[in-house]
C-alpha cells in the first residue's frame, strides 16, 4: 500500500487547508489496523502449529492410556488463553475498523467501489466476521460436549470448561484437537478480514485521491476565473464598428 501514500503525500502537499479529509491519517490508520491483523494472524498459526505437534504425541500416549505431563498441560492452557486473547485483538481491531467506515460514510454519503460496496457495506461484512469468530469458540465446545456453551460468559469460564475436558489421556487428545479447530477456525476468519481491510484501504484511498484532485481542479479554476474577471473588469469599453475599429469610448 505505500504507493497510496506516495499518491497522498504528492496530493496533501497541494492541497493544504483545503482538504476536506485528511487521506494520510486515514491511510496511515487503516494499514496500521491491516498490519496488526497479519501479527494476529501469524501468530495464531504458530499457535495452532504447536497444537498439531501435540497431536501425535497424545495418540501415542492414548495407546498406553498415559497422560501428558503436567508442562504439557499448562502449556496446553497457556496456549489456549493467548489464543483466546488474540481473538479479543481481533474484536478490538474490527470495532477500531468499522468506526473508520462510519466516519468515511460521513465524510463520503454517496460512495461506492468498484464492487459497487459503500463504506456501510464494509462495516457489516466486518461485524458478521466478528460474530463468526465468537461462533468458532462457541463450536469448539460444542465439540467437546460441553453443555451449554452459552452459558460460559467470559474468556476465564470458557478456558477452564475447556481445560476440564482434558482430564485423562482420550480427553486430552480431544482437547488439544479442539484448540487446533479453535486456531484453525479463527485463522479462517482472519484471512477474510485481512481481504475485507485491504479491499477497502485501496479503493477508498484511490477514491479519496481522485476526490481531491477534482477539488484541487475546481478550486483551481474559481481562482483562474476569479483572475479573469479582474482583469476584465479593468479594460475600457466602447463602440466597435464591423471592422472591428474603436469609434468611441466610456468609462
Amino acid at each position: 500500500m505505500k504507493f497510496i501514500l506516495i499518491f497522498f503525500i504528492s496530493i496533501y502537499s497541494l492541497t493544504y487547508s483545503f482538504t476536506v479529509h485528511d487521506p494520510i491519517n486515514y491511510a496511515v490508520n487503516l494499514e496500521n489496523k491491516l498490519n496488526t491483523l497479519e501479527q494476529i494472524d501469524n501468530q495464531i498459526r504458530g499457535l495452532e502449529n504447536q497444537a498439531k505437534s501435540l497431536v501425535n504425541q497424545a495418540k501415542q500416549l492414548q495407546k498406553f492410556d498415559l497422560s501428558l505431563s503436567m508442562g504439557s498441560i499448562q502449556n496446553l492452557r497457556n496456549n489456549l488463553q493467548k489464543i483466546i486473547a488474540l481473538q479479543n485483538n481481533t474484536q478490538s481491531t474490527i470495532n477500531y475498523y468499522t468506526d473508520l467506515q462510519t466516519k468515511f460514510v460521513e465524510l463520503y454519503p454517496d460512495y461506492t467501489d468498484d464492487s459497487f460496496l459503500t463504506a456501510s457495506d464494509y462495516s457489516r461484512k466486518a461485524k458478521e466476521l466478528s460474530k463468526e469468530i465468537n461462533n468458532v469458540t462457541y463450536d469448539v465446545m460444542k465439540s467437546l460436549e460441553i453443555i451449554s456453551p452459552e452459558k460460559y460468559n467470559n474468556d476465564t469460564e470458557r478456558i477452564d470448561a475447556i481445560m476440564d475436558t482434558a482430564k485423562d489421556a482420550e480427553g486430552q487428545l480431544q482437547a488439544i484437537q479442539a484448540i487446533v479447530q479453535l486456531s484453525a477456525g479463527t485463522a479462517q476468519q482472519l484471512m477474510e478480514l485481512k481481504y475485507l481491510t485491504g479491499q477497502s484501504l485501496k479503493l477508498q484511498s484511490t477514491y479519496i485521491v481522485n476526490r481531491n484532485q477534482e477539488e484541487i481542479r475546481n478550486l483551481q479554476n474559481e481562482k483562474s476565473n476569479l483572475r479573469h474577471d479582474m482583469d476584465t473588469s479593468n479594460e475600457s469599453s466602447g463602440i466597435i464598428d464591423n471592422d472591428g475599429n474603436l469609434l468611441g469610448e466610456f468609462f
